[in-house]
């Protein structure tokens, strides 16, 4: 192969990884962090609260959990709209919609469950317990 020739493949393999290159860029630009903050009703962070995302028409769900300060940070989801909920024991499950193209945060705030032992499995000692009326669980 003459000189030409070479720059003429060198040309073309640089041109095929410049626009490989540029396509995993802009994959990776649509992918965003989503992430938020949980509190209480009355505003105190709240630690290890789970917090689950699920794209629409997906059938896998992401879950991750609040750190001490009630901030939580889902891994590179793909652009989309989600379906986002928080959740802790004794609170009301509290649910949101985002488009991880347009808004990256989702915050909460959980109040409390109205009816906690009709929330409670039958199996749950707390249940049996006031059911029961009394203070020692068997």
């Amino acid at each position: 192969m003459t000189n030409s020739t070479w720059c003429g493949v060198a040309r073309v393999v640089t041109l095929i990884a410049v626009a490989m290159l540029l396509g995993f860029a802009s994959a990776r630009a649509a992918d965003a962090v989503l992430s938020g903050t949980i509190t209480s009703s009355a505003g105190e962070p709240m630690a290890g609260v789970t917090v689950s995302a699920k794209a629409q028409g997906a059938t896998i769900t992401t879950t991750v959990f609040t750190d001490q300060h009630g901030n939580y940070y889902f891994p590179l989801l793909p652009a989309g709209k989600y379906q986002v909920w928080a959740q802790a024991l004794t609170f009301a499950t509290a649910r949101g919609e985002v488009d991880v193209g347009a808004a990256k945060r989702q915050d909460f705030a959980l109040g409390p469950l109205e009816d906690f032992a009709r929330q409670c499995p039958a199996t749950c000692c707390w249940r049996r317990c006031r059911i029961r009326q009394t203070t020692t669980c068997v």
